[in-house]
C-alpha cells in the first residue's frame, strides 16, 4: 500500500515538473522545494547527493587554475633558417636601382 502511494506521489511530481517545464524556462526555488517536499525521504536524500556532487564538480572546475597560456615565441631568429639578410649597403643599392627611372616621363 505504501509503495503504491510513493509511486503515485512520484508520478504526480513528474507530471507537475513536466507541466512547469513546458510553461517556463527556469523553475523557481519555491517550486523545486515544493516538489522535493513531496518526495519520499530516500528520494530527497538522493536529490541532495546529486546536487552535492554537481556543486562539487562545478566548484572544482571554477577553482582549478586554468592552464597557463603558452609563452609567445620571440620573433628574433624566426627567419634564421633563410640565411643572413641583406646588408644596409645592398638595400641602398637596390633602392637606387628601383628609383633610377622614377618618375618616368611616359605616364
Amino acid at each position: 500500500m505504501e509503495q503504491n502511494t510513493v509511486q503515485a506521489e512520484t508520478s504526480s511530481v513528474q507530471e507537475s515538473a513536466a507541466t512547469y517545464a513546458a510553461a517556463t524556462e527556469q523553475p523557481s526555488l519555491e517550486f523545486v522545494m515544493a516538489l522535493a517536499s513531496r518526495l519520499a525521504l530516500t528520494e530527497q536524500l538522493q536529490v541532495i547527493q546529486r546536487l552535492a556532487a554537481q556543486l562539487s564538480e562545478t566548484t572544482q572546475t571554477l577553482t582549478t587554475p586554468q592552464s597557463h597560456p603558452k609563452k609567445s615565441r620571440s620573433l628574433h631568429g624566426l627567419l634564421a633558417d633563410l640565411g643572413p639578410g641583406p646588408t644596409a649597403e645592398e638595400i641602398d643599392e637596390s633602392r637606387r636601382e628601383m628609383l633610377a627611372n622614377f618618375p618616368r616621363e611616359d605616364f
